[in-house]
C-alpha cells in the first residue's frame, strides 16, 4: 500500500533516480500529457519505475457538475514497468502537487503566467527541468544504486509502519 507523500519527501528519490547512469527513460507527450517514465532494474527481482508527468492546460469545468479538473503535477514509484497509476496497488510512494501545473507547460499562455504558475510548485518543476535535461543528455550521470536502495529500504519501512 502507498503511503503519499509531499514532492519534498519524494524529490530525493526522483533525482536519484533521472541522474543515475543505469536507468532508462522514456518521454512521451499525448494529448497534452507530458510523462517522464524513468525504470531502474537490479534493485529488487523486479524493476522500479518512476514517473513525472502533468497535463497541459488551465483547469477546466467539468461539465454537468459542481467540480474542476485541477492539473496538478504527479510523481510516483511503483514496482515494475506496467504502469497501474498513482494510486495503483504498485505504488510504493506517490506526490501531487497542490496547485495546477499545467499553465505553464501551455506553449498558448502568457510568459507571466507560466513563470507564477512555475513558482506555485517549484520542487515539482525542478524535477521536470532535471528529467528534461537527463533526457536530452546535458547532466551527469553517475552509479546511484546503493543511495536509491537505501532510500526505497526506508520508504518502504515506513510504508509498513
Amino acid at each position: 500500500m502507498s503511503k503519499t507523500h509531499t514532492i519534498s519527501e519524494i524529490y530525493d528519490i526522483a533525482t536519484a533516480f533521472i541522474t543515475d547512469r543505469k536507468t532508462t527513460l522514456d518521454v512521451s507527450y499525448r494529448n497534452g500529457h507530458l510523462m517522464y517514465k524513468f525504470t531502474k532494474r537490479g534493485l529488487d527481482e523486479y524493476p522500479y519505475t518512476l514517473v513525472i508527468s502533468a497535463e497541459r492546460g488551465a483547469p477546466a469545468k467539468i461539465p454537468h457538475t459542481n467540480q474542476t479538473n485541477k492539473k496538478t503535477g504527479h510523481v510516483y514509484l511503483q514496482r515494475g514497468t506496467a504502469l497501474s497509476g498513482m494510486y495503483g496497488p504498485r505504488t510504493i510512494v506517490s506526490a501531487e502537487t497542490k496547485h495546477n501545473v499545467g499553465r505553464a507547460i501551455d506553449s498558448t499562455q502568457r510568459d507571466i503566467v507560466k513563470f507564477g504558475t512555475r513558482m506555485l510548485s517549484p520542487k515539482f518543476f525542478k524535477l521536470v527541468e532535471l528529467a528534461n535535461k537527463r533526457a536530452f543528455n546535458k547532466i551527469e550521470t553517475s552509479n546511484n544504486t546503493p543511495q536509491m536502495f537505501n532510500l526505497l529500504y526506508r520508504i518502504q519501512n515506513e510504508n509498513q509502519k
